[in-house]
């Protein structure tokens, strides 16, 4: 993950209660970075239980060139801290009950 975009990175979004926090990993703060892998730590202010969605933003293509427009996509599961005390409104925890995330 790459690119001059000030939007390149993880996104982290708080999708349940009403705190709409948010946490932003710049490439330089992801470890793994590779073309299959990214990770981070995610921070010790997140709460045991709570629901997040991860988007992931680069301007890197397949081959390793940069483009000229950012692409973003964003996970279709949630990520759980821990075990969700409270579903967001959709009902999706970030995995199902044998395999749960988090």
């Amino acid at each position: 993950m790459g690119g001059s975009d000030p939007a390149v990175g993880v996104t982290l979004k708080r999708q349940d209660g009403s705190s709409q926090e948010t946490f932003f990993f710049p490439p330089s703060k992801l470890y793994p970075n590779t073309a299959s892998q990214v990770g981070f730590v995610m921070p010790a202010s997140a709460t045991e239980g709570s629901v997040w969605s991860v988007t992931l933003c680069t301007q890197l293509s397949s081959s390793g060139k940069e483009l000229k427009e950012p692409r973003t996509v964003t996970m279709a599961d949630y990520f759980v801290v821990g075990e969700a005390s409270v579903l967001p409104p959709s009902g999706e925890t970030g995995g199902d009950d044998d395999n749960p995330i988090g």
